[in-house]
């Protein structure tokens, strides 16, 4: 099996849209105090959140949202929003880049559950002291999310964007992609 040590080298084998396993690295965005009770947050040197998910790369946003209201019988003339409020732009089937940050993403469209969730599985770990915490621990210090509500569909469709830097390993078939 090939293993390639560059995202964009992996990318370049991959003709279409395809089914992929993504592992990702990030850092959980935590509130300093409790939303419940006003505690100090505890996790002083942070949360990192380790993710593996299946979803699928190189689809166009507007074409899936555009086939979910047929799929509802609506009429499909979806247009996206700008991204990051004209601060995006495609640089490949795969990447999008935040024009000013100049950092790179995925785009990705997640596996999702019968009630619509994306489906991944999580491990959270304490950065100071390397354990696994929780995520039922971490609630009370998360902002709430909201979904995105102007897409026109009754079912909401889970597009999201993955900064390159965070993705640490991806698996397509027989290639493979491991950050070193």
């Amino acid at each position: 099996m090939p293993t390639f040590n560059n995202l964009d080298d992996l990318l370049s084998q991959i003709n279409g849209s395809r089914i992929v396993q993504l592992r990702t690295k990030t850092q959980e965005v935590l509130n300093k105090k409790s939303r419940v009770d006003s505690r100090p947050n505890p996790y002083t040197q942070g949360v990192s959140k380790l993710a593996v998910r299946n979803v699928i790369i190189g689809t166009d946003y507007s074409n899936v949202v555009n086939n979910q209201l047929a799929k509802e019988e609506k009429i499909g003339d979806f247009v996206p929003e700008a991204q990051w409020r004209g601060k995006g732009r495609r640089i490949s089937k795969f990447l999008v880049e935040h024009t000013e940050s100049h950092k790179k993403y995925l785009a990705i469209l997640p596996k999702t559950d019968k009630n619509n969730f994306s489906i991944t599985k999580s491990v959270y770990v304490d950065n100071a002291t390397g354990l696994e915490i929780d995520s039922n621990l971490l609630k009370e210090f998360k902002a709430p999310k909201y979904d995105s509500e102007n897409q026109g569909t009754d079912k909401i469709v889970r597009w999201q964007v993955i900064e390159v830097n965070n993705i640490v390993g991806l698996k397509s078939g027989t290639l493979i992609f491991e950050k070193s």
